[in-house]
């Protein structure tokens, strides 16, 4: 089963663990205020990009059939986190309504 999509992700997911593993290696070597500067732009992007494909996730999981409480378990957050999540998603944003 190693052509399938879940395999591929598991090791996409690897694969960028173990380059910010080699990250926090080459960091060492930089001086603490860049260190701290460029920790403070992994953090965020890391932040902004997996709530982005988390979201994606809960959406895809919740078109696919699955209860919240079973994506909520899936996600590690509560179905009522889910549940605002799904409702962010498919509500028109603030000033695109006709």
């Amino acid at each position: 089963m190693s052509g399938s999509p879940v395999a591929g992700w598991q090791q996409s997911v690897h694969d960028i663990c173990a380059g910010v593993t080699r990250l926090h290696h080459r960091l060492q070597q930089a001086g603490a205020e860049d260190r701290l500067r460029l920790l403070d732009e992994l953090q965020h992007t890391l932040a902004r990009l997996h709530a982005e494909a988390r979201d994606q996730a809960i959406t895809a999981a919740r078109a696919e059939g699955l209860p919240l409480r079973r994506i909520a378990t899936a996600a590690g957050c509560s179905h009522e986190q889910v549940r605002h999540i799904l409702q962010r998603r498919t509500l028109p944003a603030a000033g695109n309504e006709p």
